[in-house]
């Protein structure tokens, strides 16, 4: 049977990425991404919800996310995978958690309003189209 781990995410950083260097030499940078869907209640009552997603960015994806670019507040659109973490804490109980793992970053806007692509995006970069699938003023649920 086929499977499909791919995700698309528009938001916000919640922090500034934390870069670390591994034993190996490879650079890790984590992040949190925040999301909001605004929708209309049966009530007529508008509503929103924020879903915050963990990221982990590899690389030279890494290293572009904590060049100063990718601040807190900076909207960004991250493309890659869901991948689940699994530990033991220290009394014994076993916990998970859920995260994305970045394959592609595009800074959408900086707090100083510019944008830019990240390393394993494709494109030269600049100004991008508004993107139609954003009108958040029909909420098909």
């Amino acid at each position: 049977m086929a499977t499909f781990n791919t995700v698309i995410i528009l938001g916000n950083m919640c922090r500034d990425p934390e870069l670390r260097v591994l034993a190996s030499g490879l650079t890790v940078a984590t992040a949190t991404v925040a999301t909001s869907r605004r929708y209309t209640r049966k009530t007529g009552e508008k509503a929103e919800e924020t879903a915050f997603i963990p990221i982990e960015m590899w690389g030279r994806t890494a290293e572009f996310a904590t060049s100063g670019r990718c601040t807190k507040g900076s909207q960004v659109l991250v493309e890659g995978r869901l991948k689940t973490d699994q530990w033991t804490d220290e009394t014994g109980q076993k916990k998970s958690m859920l995260k994305m793992v970045v394959l592609n970053l595009q800074l959408i806007r900086s707090k100083t309003g510019q944008s830019d692509i990240g390393p394993g995006s494709e494109g030269e970069g600049g100004e991008e189209e508004p993107l139609p699938f954003l009108d958040d003023s029909a909420d098909p649920f």
